[in-house]
């Protein structure tokens, strides 16, 4: 009797562990600081696959709460004066072990005629930018906040955002936004580089 109940004990240890290696060797193993599986975010903004054309904020401005799924994606370069930069909350990467940051930008069409932090949002379009591209294109985070007041070149994907409509009028002109920005780049004398060749219009001028 004693015999048996010790087989039984050592099978059933040999049982548990058992089941212990073959759940090690099914689930997925976590990724080292550093190293990212292949299907990890990217650093920045993925390439776009549609033609890049320009978009002027005051045509934004206009559609405000309207969607239209032409738009929804659309590969864009607009124009505007940085009138306010809101960091979000940083959030750690465990596979590239470095910390990233989004920030949230106001673009106004016309200069604004102050850039203290109360300025008027109520008529602006907002853009989201990740931080390491306003590091990788701006020199570093801080540069961001330096350039409000001046007007920039912003290069993203056009986003209809219905979630914000209560900031309608308050914090926002309008609810269609720039997101996945891929270049931002300050205008020298105000005056934004003419692509070359002209970029055909996103939306046709109303006359």
């Amino acid at each position: 009797m004693g015999q048996q109940r010790q087989q039984s004990r050592v099978l059933h240890l040999l049982r548990a562990t058992l089941v212990s290696l073959a759940s090690a060797w099914l689930l997925p193993h976590p990724a080292k600081a550093g190293t990212c599986p292949a299907d990890a975010p990217p650093r920045a903004a993925p390439a776009p696959t549609q033609p890049l054309r320009a978009v002027d904020l005051a045509d934004l401005l206009r559609l405000r709460r309207q969607p239209w799924s032409r738009l929804e994606h659309a590969n864009v370069v607009t124009e505007g004066y940085l009138i306010r930069v809101q960091a979000q909350p940083a959030r750690s990467s465990a596979c590239r072990g470095e910390t990233n940051r989004v920030y949230r930008v106001w673009l106004k069409a016309s200069r604004p005629g102050s850039t203290k932090p109360t300025v008027s949002r109520h008529n602006a379009v907002v853009a989201v930018v990740a931080g390491t591209v306003v590091r990788d294109q701006l020199g570093g985070e801080q540069a961001l906040g330096r350039l409000v007041g001046s007007r920039l070149s912003v290069t993203g994907r056009l986003s209809f955002n219905p979630a914000r409509r209560g900031e309608l009028a308050r914090t926002r002109g309008t609810l269609w936004e720039i997101r996945m920005v891929s270049r931002i780049s300050p205008c020298p004398g105000d005056a934004c580089p003419a692509p070359t060749p002209p970029l055909e219009k996103l939306i046709a001028p109303v006359h």
